[in-house]
């Protein structure tokens, strides 16, 4: 008799596109195949690519955000470098990107170039109450919670 083996999760992607430009996700496509380890592109919406980021499990390892696409919750969670994620911003000409996130223009080239990109290093804020009151009012502060659990209970 044949067993089915559960998976409690699918495998998690490592290159996520949000996007609706053509042009943008042939240029991700072409990025996606120039880097190291070339990975297939899995165009998501933009909930689901906050599901990825937020979510249980590994999130993804380059993210790809089409500029008018970045928004709401989905950039304040791809502004978090304690993530792991590679986030790039597909901006248009004379458009500029969000702060604190790195951009290219649709050339996978480019894309490809900004991805590679070491991850900028964190900097721990300091204990002055005047720093921790200016990064809550940018919204820099971030509260996650993780339940303590025991499956006995």
């Amino acid at each position: 008799m044949a067993r089915r083996r559960w998976r409690a999760q699918a495998a998690r992607p490592d290159f996520v596109l949000v996007a609706r430009d053509p042009k943008v996700i042939a240029a991700a496509h072409d990025a996606a195949s120039r880097l190291p380890q070339a990975t297939e592109v899995d165009l998501v919406s933009a909930a689901e690519a906050l599901s990825l980021l937020v979510g249980p499990g590994r999130p993804p390892r380059h993210l790809v955000l089409e500029g008018d696409l970045a928004q709401g919750p989905l950039l304040t969670a791809a502004r978090d470098r304690f993530s792991g994620t590679d986030v790039v911003i597909v901006t248009r000409p004379g458009e500029a990107p969000p702060t604190g996130l790195r951009s290219a223009p649709a050339e996978g080239s480019r894309l490809a170039a900004a991805l590679a990109l070491p991850a900028p290093a964190v900097q721990l804020p300091s204990s002055d109450p005047a720093d921790l009151a200016a990064g809550l009012a940018r919204g820099e502060i971030t509260v996650r919670f993780q339940p303590m659990v025991r499956l006995a209970d």
